[in-house]
């Protein structure tokens, strides 16, 4: 069973459409390690559609003035710099849409991984 982790309000509304997958909420300011081979579900502005990362790449990171700007971009980055993880795999969800739209859009790509 797949390993899920949701961070963010908008991705925690998906947790009673995800059964069959082993969720977990999460809050990337406390000491979160993903386990190898999961998918983080979290909101990424700009996005249209629920879209698929598989590296922390292909991200551009957001500057960060104070320790209140620390996201779970940051924290993923600051694991893989310490050799905590390799890469994770981030299904980057779109801030507003009806969730159910969404919800389709997320069963789609984890059944197909």
């Amino acid at each position: 069973m797949r390993k899920i982790y949701l961070a963010g309000k908008r991705s925690t509304a998906l947790k009673p459409f995800l059964k069959g997958f082993d969720v977990t909420d999460i809050d990337p300011t406390e000491n979160f390690l993903p386990k190898e081979g999961s998918v983080i579900i979290d909101t990424v502005v700009g996005l249209n559609e629920v879209t698929l990362f598989k590296s922390l790449n292909d991200f551009v990171d957001s500057p960060a003035v104070s320790v209140h700007d620390y996201d779970l971009l940051l924290h993923l980055k600051l694991l893989k710099k310490l050799g905590k993880i390799q890469d994770v795999v981030i299904l980057g969800i779109p801030r507003s849409g009806l969730i159910q739209v969404i919800y389709t859009q997320v069963i789609k790509v984890l059944t197909s991984m």
